[in-house]
């Protein structure tokens, strides 16, 4: 019988920022967000970017 793998992701503040900036491993991060079946992130995440940016 086959399963489905789910892969499982934490995203943090300082990520996205990178992703948002464009940084050198800004397109591997960027593909393993859009590859992750569960995207998990925190509460203040919006308000941290904010913040960083």
């Amino acid at each position: 019988m086959a399963t489905a793998s789910t892969s499982k992701l934490v995203l943090d503040a300082s990520a996205v920022v990178r992703i948002i900036e464009g940084s050198q491993n800004a397109a591997v991060m960027h593909d393993a967000v859009l590859a992750a079946h569960l995207l998990l992130a925190p509460d203040l995440m919006l308000t941290e970017v904010a913040n960083a940016l």
